[in-house]
């Protein structure tokens, strides 16, 4: 009897483990389920199910955020796109258009151009493109423009390229004019592609150190402050020109036309409208013992060589640029640009031409 009972529990206990071994795996298989159907729903899973490898994944983690992860789903399997994360200037926001630009097989030139959006110009790929989008003073707008020049003047750098066609000098002198854009103040713009209307007066016009020549008033108050440092150092100036009106240089233009010809007339003065002097901004100037034809000699030209742009002021026409103004070499011609822009064109040795139409005009 007392072995039944032995029995009888035993079994009981046997029974109670199976029930128990029972119980844990269909936990264990219940948990284990959960969790595959928990991985399932992850990124990682979906990414691997499109095709990638688990190491693929680890690169992916650790090269795009959780939001670019979850992004990457609406993509198809592409092994560029590894690739293409590892370069460093990759913006996940481009993937689409990196993947779309098959114009050449350089990834890290398609990061280039893509980010710099020439893959929404209809231009093809080329050498060139590459050399030209890297030119310091490069404009995006400008590229066909670049192209076309640099296949007609095969001779000259790329340098040259954006120097001359940011400059426009790749259109005839007087074609494509612009109205000039009044809002930009101190650094608005005349010459052989921009103009002023007849009407146009500057506003705050003043006197100039007490004579009778006019400029605005902050190119006058900059003016006074300039050759009051230079007087306290010797150097003495004298005013030749300032703000002429439309009439006054039509009429100037005209007399040189009648007296030299066009093409002197062309190249010693601007046709009214274009002519700096209406700005109010530009003054002629040499000093008080000289004349145009000697001012460049003088240590008051060397001065103002080496300090005029510490007062907003430029040597507007100078030598080595003049098939860029179009103008004859003019030592004596200063415009007021201010202090910052004339720095800025001092230090990097360009024409107001170049400043004007990467800075003001394109807003670098």
């Amino acid at each position: 009897m007392r072995k039944k009972k032995r029995k009888l529990k035993v079994k009981k206990i046997i029974a109670a483990l199976l029930i128990i071994t029972i119980l844990i795996l269909l936990c264990l298989f219940a948990y284990n389920k959960y969790e595959q159907d928990k991985y399932r729903q992850t990124t990682e899973y979906k990414l691997i199910e499109k095709g990638y490898s688990e190491d693929d994944y680890k690169t992916l983690k650790n090269n795009l955020s959780e939001e670019e992860l979850n992004k990457l789903l609406n993509f198809e399997y592409d092994t560029k796109i590894l690739n293409l994360i590892r370069i460093k200037d990759f913006k996940f926001d481009n993937l689409e258009r990196y993947l779309n630009y098959n114009e050449t097989d350089d990834l890290e030139e398609v990061v280039y151009l893509v980010n710099m959006d020439i893959d929404k110009l209809d231009i093809p790929y080329s050498n060139k493109i590459m050399s030209l989008t890297k030119e310091q003073f490069f404009i995006k707008d400008n590229l066909e423009r670049y192209i076309n020049y640099s296949n007609n003047n095969s001779e000259i750098s790329t340098t040259e390229v954006i120097k001359d066609v940011n400059s426009n000098i790749d259109y005839e002198y007087y074609t494509n004019i612009k109205d000039t854009d009044l809002s930009k103040d101190n650094l608005i713009i005349t010459n052989k592609y921009y103009k002023l209307s007849s009407t146009y007066v500057p506003e705050d016009l003043v006197s100039l150190n007490g004579t009778s020549y006019l400029a605005t008033r902050e190119t006058a108050e900059h003016f006074k402050e300039m050759t009051d440092e230079a007087k306290k150092l010797g150097y003495t100036f004298k005013i030749n020109s300032a703000y002429r009106s439309y009439a006054t240089q039509e009429s100037l233009y005209n007399r040189y036309l009648s007296q030299h010809g066009f093409a002197w007339a062309e190249k010693y003065s601007a046709r009214p409208g274009h002519s700096e002097h209406q700005t109010g901004l530009a003054i002629d100037m040499v000093s008080a013992s000289t004349n145009f034809d000697t001012f460049e000699n003088t240590k008051e030209f060397e001065w103002m060589q080496d300090n005029a742009h510490k007062y907003g002021f430029i040597l507007r026409y100078d030598n080595e640029n003049q098939y860029i103004t179009g103008y004859s070499y003019e030592p004596w011609h200063y415009r007021y640009v201010g202090v910052e822009a004339a720095t800025k064109i001092h230090e990097l040795g360009i024409t107001f031409e170049e400043y004007y139409a990467y800075y003001v005009e394109n807003g670098q």
